[in-house]
């Protein structure tokens, strides 16, 4: 039959599972990577993820990439710790996290907090950008943007990009490029600039390069900025991009050494999408 569709903001949570994975990435909570990535491509999951994504859609599989990372590092601790680390839970992302700002965020108005919470609503995925709570933040946030921190100013930004409003996000940006957060580091703006020339402005070779910055100048693992920066690699497409693409595979631990979904996605990357098939991979895994 016709799988069903996606959940809009106003049907709640109440989404089955997907079907068991025999990796144990499975459940009703959106932090799977299957319902997450079909979510953010309007597909719907009925077979393992390495199967249910269009193959030859790299922002679907950088941001299954994205889930799985989460996944992996939050294992080892690499997920904020500290429930008062907003900004922490901000770069993490994922929809655990962003409700947690959220949940902080409710109710207040200060610039900082407004801010925070603009930042959160843009990239959650169920009830996140444009739904109902959302345009009540965008309304105080229009009366604090002369205020706000960097964060928020970067999520404005952001905002406005994902609006389509260009001439005033490429203001934004514009503003925010030459600050640093509070380590002094400016590999924030980078990854958020670089989502912007990936997905709005479908300039690949400079979301390569802002990416590349983000990626290589944060000391953390950070999963948003190496789904992004995957996907921007693909789309680029280069010989060098698909070097760099087995070198980032590589840096992160190796998972498609361990995960057959990592595997997957990594063949899709640096065979640029050439493999169709389930039994063709299949055969792969076992020469």
């Amino acid at each position: 039959g016709i799988p069903p569709p996606p959940p809009t903001s106003s049907s709640g949570n109440n989404i089955p599972p997907p079907p068991p994975d025999d990796d144990a990435m499975n459940g009703p909570s959106i932090e799977s990577p299957f319902r997450y990535a079909n979510l953010c491509c309007d597909k719907w999951p009925e077979e393992r993820l390495a199967y249910s994504l269009p193959f030859d859609d790299a922002s679907a599989m950088g941001e299954a990439m994205t889930m799985i990372l989460r996944n992996e590092f939050g294992k080892i601790g690499l997920a904020p710790q500290d429930e008062n680390d907003l900004i922490g839970r901000l770069h993490w992302g994922g929809e655990d996290a962003l409700q947690d700002v959220l949940d902080k965020c409710e109710n207040k108005t200060d610039p900082l907090h407004v801010g925070l919470a603009n930042f959160a609503f843009t990239y959650k995925v169920d009830m996140g950008l444009g739904s109902d709570d959302h345009r009540k933040c965008i309304e105080n946030l229009t009366n604090v943007t002369k205020n706000l921190s960097y964060e928020g100013k970067l999520g404005f930004a952001a905002l406005r990009g994902l609006q389509g409003v260009a001439f005033e996000a490429d203001e934004l940006f514009k503003e925010v490029a030459g600050m640093k957060d509070a380590d002094g580091s400016d590999w924030l703006y980078q990854r958020h600039f670089g989502q912007y020339l990936l997905v709005i402005k479908e300039d690949y070779g400079g979301a390569v390069k802002a990416l590349e910055k983000a990626y290589k100048s944060n000391t953390k693992k950070d999963p948003m900025t190496i789904g992004w920066y995957l996907t921007a690699l693909a789309k680029s497409g280069t010989k060098q991009d698909i070097q760099s693409m087995a070198t980032v595979f590589d840096e992160i631990g190796k998972l498609h050494e361990k995960y057959t979904d990592a595997a997957v996605i990594r063949e899709e990357f640096l065979n640029n999408f050439d493999i169709k098939t389930p039994l063709i991979y299949e055969t792969l895994t076992k020469s």
